[in-house]
């Protein structure tokens, strides 16, 4: 388990209060847009091209996936999962149209 001060000891009221103070800043500070989605979720992000015809997408989730968001997309297309079963290693998507889409696709 992480502790940031693990190797240090609080003595004081004053320590506590150093301390407290730094973990709320290093809190503020990851919440104040440094988080990834990799660093807060258990995902991986793909670009690809999809079109009306069944994609396989390759991931690195080691798992079968449950769902997926579309984070940007070049064209107005509707996206869905295809009637393929996902597996721990590809997903399969289908759009209304051939767009290109930035994908997080998500670990369960």
């Amino acid at each position: 388990m992480w502790m940031p001060f693990q190797n240090q000891s609080v003595q004081s009221w004053e320590d506590l209060r150093r301390f407290s103070d730094q973990a709320f800043q290093n809190i503020y500070k990851a919440l104040s847009g440094n988080l990834s989605y990799q660093d807060n979720m258990r995902c991986t992000i793909v670009e690809t091209v999809l079109s009306t015809a069944t994609a396989t997408i390759s991931h690195n989730l080691n798992q079968i996936p449950y769902g997926f968001l579309v984070l940007n997309q070049n064209a107005n297309a509707n996206i869905w999962g295809a009637s393929f079963e996902w597996t721990e290693q590809n997903v399969y998507l289908t759009a209304s149209a051939t767009v290109t889409v930035k994908l997080a696709i998500l670990g369960g």
